[in-house]
């Protein structure tokens, strides 16, 4: 990271962020509390999980880290993570429930291993947003090791620490 050995810069911002001291055998505890964000193409942050850091001083992260890349460190919060699940709940929930049966969910396992005893919040969150929607709220999902998507458009990207959401018709 900026020419200089990865896991040292790495080192150095977790400590002036949060004081916390990050080393090999206690480096996922906390790094998965400071995933990095990556500019990409002038649209989202695209969140990428360091795992691991090799004895090079290496960061091993979830998905590509292309060289020269823009990266800025991230910071989760339980509270950010759970209210972000309860507005994906909002979005896909629907009006009309009559032909709803089910409601779909991908959740990033990045996100469950992060809020750890709080990941049972998260998914209360989406349950009870999707109750107000629909009569008898049926989740069905998976835990993933992220998500791929387009923005909509342009090229397929793989995503980090994200949560989808569909509603299933009969």
């Amino acid at each position: 990271l900026n020419w200089q050995n990865a896991f040292d810069v790495y080192q150095d911002l977790i400590m002036k962020e949060s004081g916390l001291e990050i080393k090999a055998d206690n480096f996922f505890d906390i790094a998965k509390g400071f995933p990095f964000g990556m500019s990409k193409n002038q649209s989202e942050i695209i969140v990428r999980d360091p795992i691991s850091v090799n004895e090079k001083g290496e960061l091993i992260c979830v998905g590509e880290v292309p060289e020269n890349s823009i990266l800025e460190l991230l910071k989760g919060k339980s509270e950010s993570l759970i209210a972000a699940a309860r507005k994906v709940a909002q979005d896909s929930s629907i009006k009309e429930s009559s032909s709803a049966k089910y409601a779909l969910l991908f959740d990033c396992i990045s996100r469950v291993l992060f809020l750890g005893e709080d990941f049972s919040k998260e998914l209360e969150a989406i349950e009870s947003t999707l109750a107000q929607n629909m009569e008898t709220p049926k989740l069905i999902g998976a835990l993933t090791l992220g998500e791929i998507s387009s923005h909509g458009q342009g090229a397929l990207e793989f995503f980090n620490k994200t949560i989808v959401s569909g509603i299933l018709y009969e």
